[in-house]
């Protein structure tokens, strides 16, 4: 699954009457369906990124495939990830996995891998 920033709301579930744009959110949709992040859009626009896939979603916009923000739009649609979004999916998640590795410190990696070894060879 796709980790939101901190302080990030959840994408609201996808309504049937879509509500009024204004100027920056029409202007986010444009540069999503173009293929930008949602992350440059927001610094860009303003319009944050659950904002941005709800309107997109309420409008029938789509992302470029093999994008974030398409597999930000398949997971709000409950939709299957395609071949080139699943790609996309699985290397952030992997980015994510490096980034905790990161913050472990190294006498905690060397104290988590003697207990493994301990477990090992038992």
């Amino acid at each position: 699954m796709i980790t939101r920033p901190k302080g990030e709301a959840p994408i609201p579930p996808h309504s049937t009457a879509p509500g009024r744009l204004t100027a920056q959110q029409a202007f986010a949709l444009t540069l999503l369906r173009d293929g930008h992040a949602p992350r440059w859009i927001k610094q860009y626009t303003g319009v944050a990124p659950g904002i941005l896939i709800q309107r997109a979603l309420e409008y029938d916009i789509a992302a470029p495939h093999g994008t974030l923000a398409a597999v930000l739009l398949h997971d709000a649609a409950d939709e299957e990830q395609c071949g080139a979004c699943e790609k996309v999916r699985a290397s952030t998640q992997a980015r994510a996995l490096a980034a905790q590795r990161r913050k472990i410190t190294p006498t905690e990696r060397a104290a988590h891998l003697q207990r493994h070894r301990k477990h090992a060879a038992a």
